[in-house]
């Protein structure tokens, strides 16, 4: 029998979406954004049930890479704006 496709992004796949929306860092590094739809549009999947919580766990740290990204700015930076005002 024929896998049926889902005509649209699922539930999950949508709900990463609009959080990535809402990030600056999205669109700085575009392989996270990837690896976290995917991951998402994976869980959205029937056939991958057996992996649900290993992929979640993958997608709740790549999410939070994305957020800490934006959370924080380095020590490189703050050292070249510290350089910069001298």
């Amino acid at each position: 029998m024929a896998e049926v496709k889902p005509s649209g992004p699922g539930q999950v796949e949508s709900a990463v979406a609009a959080e990535l929306a809402g990030l600056a860092m999205a669109q700085r590094r575009p392989g996270l954004v990837a690896v976290a739809l995917t991951l998402a549009r994976t869980l959205d999947s029937p056939s991958f049930g057996s992996s649900h919580a290993a992929l979640s766990h993958e997608l709740r740290a790549t999410l939070d890479a994305l957020a800490a990204v934006r959370r924080g700015r380095g020590r490189l930076t703050s050292v070249t704006e510290l350089a910069v005002r001298r």
